[in-house]
């Protein structure tokens, strides 16, 4: 008994070890089509920080086999040393599946479906012992916002995922008429996302994951 404790303790000890350093983890929403998953490749392919991705179907993240270094269950490693890993119904397992298999993490991405509330997600993150919480950022398109805004069936849903945001990302700024853009800035003002909480996705991502990981919303 006393040499199973001993080893229990012991493989505590390297897994809390391992995790000494807590990567900080990113909650991204949006709604479908917004450009979640072109943002999460962005983010993890253009930064020399060692980040770590959970997501619904790695497939949609578009990665060259070429910089696929090893592949073992649902979580698939990265020549520049990035780690990716499927959610499977188990976000707390996941988390606990990276700190596992690249310690050493900086930070994580944790893409969320396209109804759900992203600010749900990071509470649910809070709740973990070894990684640190960290933004919450909601992915708009700014191409087709205003139209899906206006519609009954998706105006709650949109809303919800920008009030309990710290930051929006505009996505499609590239593509979208002017129109469009304009009247997307005007709905995310009206729902009081000032300048300071709106950066544009491919110019500026860096931004809202860079700060001080202190949470700027302050709603419940």
């Amino acid at each position: 008994m006393e040499d199973w404790r001993a080893w229990n303790g012991l493989l505590g000890a390297i897994f809390r070890s391992r995790c000494a350093v807590r990567p900080v983890v990113h909650s991204i929403g949006g709604f479908l089509g917004a450009g979640k998953t072109t943002t999460i490749h962005r983010l993890m392919m253009q930064s020399d920080v060692r980040t770590g991705v959970v997501v619904n179907d790695f497939g949609a993240l578009n990665i060259d086999e070429a910089l696929i270094a090893s592949r073992g269950g649902n979580v698939v490693g990265l020549t520049n040393g990035c780690v990716c890993c499927t959610i499977d119904d188990d976000l707390g397992g996941a988390l606990a599946r990276l700190c596992a298999v690249a310690p050493g993490l900086q930070r994580i991405f944790v893409e969320t479906s396209g109804v759900s509330d992203p600010r749900k997600t990071a509470q649910i993150v809070a709740l973990e012992a070894t990684v640190t919480p960290g933004r919450v950022v909601t992915v708009v398109n700014a191409y087709d916002f205003p139209t899906a805004f206006k519609d009954n069936y998706l105006h709650d849903t949109l809303k919800r995922q920008i009030v309990r945001a710290d930051y929006v990302m505009l996505s499609h700024v590239d593509v979208a008429p002017e129109p469009s853009y304009n009247k997307t800035l005007d709905a995310l003002q009206a729902l009081g996302i000032g300048c300071a909480r709106i950066v544009l996705g491919g110019q500026e991502d860096e931004t809202c994951f860079t700060l001080s990981t202190d949470s700027t919303f302050a709603g419940p």
